[in-house]
């Protein structure tokens, strides 16, 4: 996520956050419509342009591998969350945080907002197995 904010020409990363937030406000309207199937594709997308923007091959190569279980995991998650109003609106403000903080130019900021979201994603989907996956108290 550094990279990002580092090797990008500022007109490069204006641009890259304008299609991230679109990307994001779509992804909110589709949680909101309740299509599951839409808000997953959004969703992977959203983080494929950050892993694009930090120019992370590695990373963008292992994450689209492993969304093939992501759709159905994501859709059974937020159909069946009790708390669906409070999950969506807190998916969209942590990726606005992420993106905020890259627009600031501030590269430890945009680190530790992503390592949150995704600290903080896991726990929503898995909330007693990944603690031994992200130990960092000091992400919360």
């Amino acid at each position: 996520m550094s990279f990002a904010v580092e090797r990008l020409s500022p007109s490069e990363r204006d641009r890259a956050i304008r299609q991230m937030r679109k990307t994001n406000h779509q992804l909110l309207e589709a949680l909101e419509r309740m299509d599951p199937d839409r808000a997953c594709r959004l969703n992977m997308s959203f983080h494929e342009g950050l892993y694009a923007a930090a120019d992370s091959r590695v990373i963008l190569t292992m994450t689209q591998s492993s969304w093939n279980f992501f759709p159905v995991a994501f859709a059974v998650f937020y159909q069946m969350s009790a708390r669906f109003e409070e999950l969506r609106r807190k998916v969209y403000e942590e990726h606005e945080a992420i993106l905020d903080a890259m627009e600031t130019g501030d590269a430890s900021a945009a680190v530790l907002a992503a390592q949150r979201h995704v600290r903080l994603s896991g726990e929503r989907v898995f909330p007693n197995g990944t603690a031994q996956l992200y130990p960092s108290p000091g992400l919360l």
